[in-house]
């Protein structure tokens, strides 16, 4: 029977532990969370998703925290929001060796929590891997075959769809296109003031920000202020072939041309909800997962947190080295 404990069993984390029950081994899922709201609803929805002949195959044991955690776990997903994702590292190393770590993102809102909570899982020998899935999806997959070699440009544009937040989703299959090259902030231009996010206490920021690789290679992320859209836009385009691609909830409208053929095509992108299993039988089958790892990933969420960090300190100097992002 494997072991594995979700800390955080919000939203997001509701939807991880509703992909466990998709698990073809027995599992004894351990839910740590503060909130008996929180577990009660982590609970239901996994009920929701369990079939009646698998039901008997899983065992729920809550937790307040995670000091009453088992001292081994084959796995665990930390899943809360930003501000208390060190500190659920630091006290899930402290009390338990699990096998692998999977992190939400954003990462950490400190850039010191980069290098602590890094040496903290290399002393403890716990490969990590972050939840930045783009591109290990079929869709993407399909894209970067038909874009070929470098130099690329890719630019994503729309408005609400959360700048901060989920810039890391977009950099990451970037530098899959890239072969995985070094990238540096080229330009930034932000709004004045921010937003405050849809989860309390945190804040978004609208305006642009650019990336390029040493090959020249180059990636804008772009996001307007006003009513989020039901879709994010986005294109690549390599020297002769382009994909202009319309992301929604849960598919890829992509156009292909290359000069000479153009066509449609549509992808259908898996929920959370059906997504996290894949990843937790690979890490159990093949010892890794198509998830970048935790340095890969630290790289990627450094890059952009000094800048977005910059910019809500001008608007609001009580920020501190706290950068609240969710």
């Amino acid at each position: 029977m494997l072991h594995i404990a979700i800390l955080g069993c919000g939203q997001i984390g509701s939807r991880h532990l509703q992909s466990l029950a998709l698990l073809e081994e027995p599992a004894q899922i351990h839910l740590v969370d503060p909130s008996l709201q929180s577990l009660e609803t982590a609970e239901a929805r996994f009920s929701q998703a369990v079939s009646d002949e698998h039901s008997q195959a899983f065992r729920l044991t809550r937790h307040g925290s995670p000091e009453t955690l088992p001292s081994t776990l084959d796995l665990a997903i930390i899943a809360s929001s930003s501000f208390h994702r060190a500190a659920l590292c630091e006290s899930l190393l402290s009390v338990s060796k699990p096998k692998f770590v999977i992190l939400e993102k954003f990462l950490f809102p400190r850039l010191a929590d980069y290098d602590r909570i890094g040496e903290l899982l290399s002393e403890n020998r716990v490969p990590a891997y972050v939840n930045q899935w783009v591109a290990t999806t079929f869709a993407f997959q399909r894209i970067a075959a038909w874009i070929g070699g470098n130099p690329v440009e890719m630019k994503v544009c729309g408005r609400g769809w959360g700048l901060c937040c989920n810039a890391v989703h977009y950099i990451e299959p970037f530098q899959h296109l890239t072969g995985m090259q070094e990238l540096r902030v080229q330009s930034s231009r932000f709004e004045d003031g921010f937003e405050a996010s849809k989860r309390s206490g945190y804040r978004e920021i609208f305006g642009s920000i650019q990336f390029e690789s040493a090959d020249g290679s180059k990636l804008e992320l772009s996001c307007d202020s006003g009513s989020p859209e039901d879709r994010t836009h986005f294109s690549i385009s390599s020297q002769h072939c382009s994909a202009q691609v319309e992301f929604s909830i849960d598919r890829f409208q992509c156009h292909f041309n290359n000069g000479s053929r153009e066509w449609d095509d549509l992808f259908w992108i898996p929920m959370q909800s059906q997504l996290t299993h894949r990843f937790v039988q690979q890490l159990f089958s093949e010892g890794k997962c198509g998830l970048p790892d935790f340095a890969t990933s630290s790289a990627q969420h450094r890059l952009v947190l000094e800048p977005f960090l910059n910019h809500f300190r001008k608007s609001d100097p009580t920020v501190g080295d706290i950068c609240p992002i969710t």
